[in-house]
Order: C-alpha cells, then structure tokens, then sequence
C-alpha cells in the first residue's frame, strides 16, 4: 500500500496499492474523483492570500464570553497579533471576516486576556 496524492494536492491522500492505483488511473476514476479538487485549491490559495493582505480581519484564536467574564464580547487575537473585542452574535468562527463591530482591545477595557498572552493593542 502506498499514499497516492491528489493531482491537485487539495485533498487528502489516498492509500491505494499499485493494481489498484493503476485500475483507477485506467478506469478514470481517478480523475474522477478529483474532478473539483482543481476549483478548491484555487478557492483555499484566494482565501490564504486574502488573509495574508489583510490579517488584522481574520482570527487566529477566540476566546468565549465564559472566559472574559463577560456576556458582551468574544476576544479574539488576530493573525496581525492584535486583540479585538466582538459581540459574541457576530462573531462566525475561523475563515471568517471579523465584524465591522469589532473594537480594539484595550487595558481599560475591563476584559481580561487569557493567561499567557501579552497586552498588545491593535
């Protein structure tokens, strides 16, 4: 047996033997079934890259109002290192574009960080 990997590298490898890889690649099932892998690699590698130009929009790590001690926001550390504070209503979870609602999270915010982290300020 043997990982045979997408055409596209998008999806997981397969763990195929070689009479049987080589059945699928004759059959074309094997293109087949990688048929829509070319569309998301290309919708993963947009995503990434709209990431990468705007980082301070997107969340790397959230942490629920049962942690900030509060009902009234989510606090979530950006990819551009920075915390903000968000309605828990609007926050959607990772791959997600943060609320326009967002504010930045201060010292005098009452709120807060988890341990470990440090006090940045967006």
């Amino acid at each position: 047996m043997r990982r045979r990997a997408c055409p596209e590298g998008y999806c997981p490898k397969s763990q195929l033997c070689g009479p049987c890889f080589t059945a699928l690649k004759a059959s074309g099932k094997w293109a087949e079934m990688h048929k829509d892998c070319a569309a998301g690699q290309a919708a993963f590698v947009a995503q990434r890259a709209e990431e990468a130009a705007h980082p301070d929009r997107y969340p790397r790590a959230a942490w629920g109002t049962w942690h900030t001690k509060t009902d009234e926001f989510v606090l979530v550390l950006t990819q551009a290192d920075t915390f903000l504070l968000i309605p828990p209503d609007e926050y959607e979870g990772a791959f997600h574009t943060l609320s326009e609602n967002a504010i930045p999270w201060t010292p005098e915010s009452g709120i807060e960080l988890p341990p470990g982290q440090t006090k940045r300020v967006a």
